[in-house]
C-alpha cells in the first residue's frame, strides 16, 4: 500500500531555501519519492536539524520500503518536534509496513493522546485495528473520521475494509464487497488497494482468475513494490499458469494439512483423536514437505520471480532491482528463460546425484531426520507459543480500546 501525506498547508514559512523546500514538496506530493529523497539530503545538508524535512524524508522511505533509513529520519524529526502528532502517525504507519505492529499500536495511540482530532490519524490506527482483526474497533474509527472530517474518502476505504471481514449482521455479501469497492475506484481510480481488495474476493471467493490478475496488476501499476499486490498476483498465477499448477501440485496435501489443523484450532476437540494417528501424519507430513520443498519449490519460487521481473520490466521500473539483477532483468524474455531451465535442470541433476548417496548412507538420513524432526518440533512449539502471546495482547488492546471510546 503506499504512503499516505497529509496536506501541503503543512510546509514550512519559505525562507533561503524556499526554491528546494518548493521541490521538495513537490516531489513528495507527486510520489517521485526518488528525488525527494535527493532534495532532501540537500536541505539537511544546509540545516540538519530541520524536522521537517526529516519527515518527509522518513515517508519517502517508507514508500520505498526502506525502513531502516525512514525509522531514522522519523526519529530525528520527533527529536526536533515532539510535539509534533503528525510525526508519531508517520511512523506509526512505517512500523506497521515493516510488520511491527506492536510498536505501530505504540506509536499510533501516542499521537491520539495528542491530538484526537486528526481524521488521518484515526483512519491510520483504522488500518492497524483491521490488521489485528479488531474489525468492530475498526468501524468506531470510520465513525471518528466522518465526525472530524465528513469530506473524507478515509471513511469509506476503511469501511469496506471492515466490512469485507466482520462477522455478523454487518459483514458485507461478496456482491456488496464488491460493489463498494467499485464505488472507490469510480471515487479515486488510483486507488492500489480498492483494487487488490477486488482481487482477493475474485482469487477467494468467486474463482474468477483472470479478473483477479487483471486488478492485482492494476494495483500493482500503482505501486510497483508493494509486496502484498506481488504475492498476490503470483498467487493468481498459480491458478492459470500450467507450469505453476504443475509445480505447485505436490503442495496440495501440505494445504490440506494446513487446512484442517486451521479447522482443528478454532474447534479444539478434533486434536483429542488425531493424537491417536499423530505419528503417521507427522511422517507422511515430513515426506511430502521434503519432497515438495526440495525439488518443486525452488524452481516454483524461481519461475514465479522471472516472470514477476518481466511483469516489472513492461512497466519500466527494472531500477527496483539493484546492481545485477537490474542488468539481468534487461536481457531478452527468451534468454532470460532459457537462463532459467538451465538452472532449474543442474539444480534437478544435483538433486538427483545426492538422493541416492544420502540414502544408501544410514548416518546421513538419520541426521537428517533428526533435524527435520526437530525443526519441526520448534515450529510446531513456536506456534503454540504465538498464540498464547496474541491472546494476551489482544486482551491488553480490547482494555486499551476501551478507554478510547470512553
Amino acid at each position: 500500500m503506499r504512503g499516505y501525506y497529509q496536506n501541503e498547508e503543512d510546509s514550512p514559512e519559505e525562507d533561503s531555501t524556499t526554491t528546494l523546500e518548493n521541490q521538495l514538496l513537490h516531489f513528495h506530493t507527486s510520489d517521485q519519492h526518488e528525488r525527494a529523497i535527493s532534495t532532501g539530503t540537500e536541505l539537511l545538508a544546509i540545516d540538519p536539524l530541520n524536522g521537517w524535512v526529516h519527515a518527509i524524508m522518513g515517508q519517502a522511505y517508507t514508500s520505498l520500503e526502506q525502513y531502516n533509513h525512514a525509522e531514522k529520519h522519523f526519529k530525528a524529526a520527533i527529536a526536533q518536534d515532539p510535539d509534533d502528532a503528525d510525526n508519531f502517525t508517520q511512523i506509526s504507519f512505517m512500523e506497521l509496513q515493516r510488520g511491527r505492529a506492536g510498536k505501530a499500536d505504540d506509536y499510533i495511540r501516542k499521537s491520539i493522546s495528542m491530538d484526537p482530532t486528526s481524521a488521518y490519524t484515526w483512519y491510520i490506527f483504522g488500518i492497524l485495528c483491521i490488521h489485528y482483526e479488531d474489525f468492530n474497533q475498526a468501524q468506531f474509527c470510520v465513525a471518528k473520521i466522518r465526525e472530524l472530517d465528513p469530506s473524507s474518502n478515509n471513511a469509506e476505504q476503511l469501511d469496506v475494509m471492515s466490512k469485507t471481514n466482520i462477522e455478523g449482521k454487518n459483514q458485507y455479501s461478496t456482491t456488496e464487497k464488491i460493489s463498494e469497492n467499485e464505488k472507490l475506484l469510480g471515487t479515486d481510480p488510483e486507488n492500489d488497494f480498492a483494487h487488490y481488495q477486488l482481487a482477493n474476493i475474485y482469487l477467494h471467493e468467486i474463482k474468477d482468475f483472470d479478473k483477479a490478475e487483471f486488478h492485482f496488476r492494476k494495483a500493482l501499476e500503482i505501486d510497483p513494490i508493494d509486496k502484498d499486490y506481488q504475492k498476490g498476483l503470483i498467487k493468481s498465477w498459480r491458478k492459470r499458469d500450467w507450469i505453476l499448477k504443475t509445480l505447485w501440485i505436490p503442495y496440495l496435501p501440505i494445504q490440506w494439512a494446513l487446512d484442517i489443523c486451521g479447522w482443528a484450532n478454532k474447534k479444539i476437540w478434533p486434536y483429542v483423536f488425531m493424537i491417536f494417528i499423530m505419528k503417521y501424519i507427522l511422517i507422511a507430513a515430513i515426506v511430502v514437505a521434503l519432497i515438495f520443498y526440495s525439488i518443486f519449490w525452488p524452481v516454483a519460487k524461481l519461475y514465479e520471480y522471472m516472470t514477476l521481473a518481466e511483469i516489472h520490466r513492461k512497466m519500466g521500473v527494472l531500477k527496483i532491482y539493484s546492481g545485477t539483477m537490474e542488468q539481468i532483468h534487461k536481457w531478452k524474455l527468451s534468454k532470460r528463460m532459457f537462463t532459467m531451465a538451465g538452472i532449474a535442470l543442474f539444480y534437478w541433476g544435483c538433486i538427483a546425484l545426492l538422493t541416492p548417496l544420502i540414502i544408501d548412507h544410514e548416518a546421513a538420513k538419520m541426521s537428517i531426520t533428526a533435524i527435520i524432526f526437530g525443526i519441526f518440533t520448534i515450529i510446531v512449539s513456536l506456534s503454540w507459543i504465538w498464540l498464547i502471546i496474541n491472546a494476551i495482547k489482544k486482551s491488553k488492546r480490547s482494555s486499551k480500546n476501551k478507554s478510547l471510546k470512553a
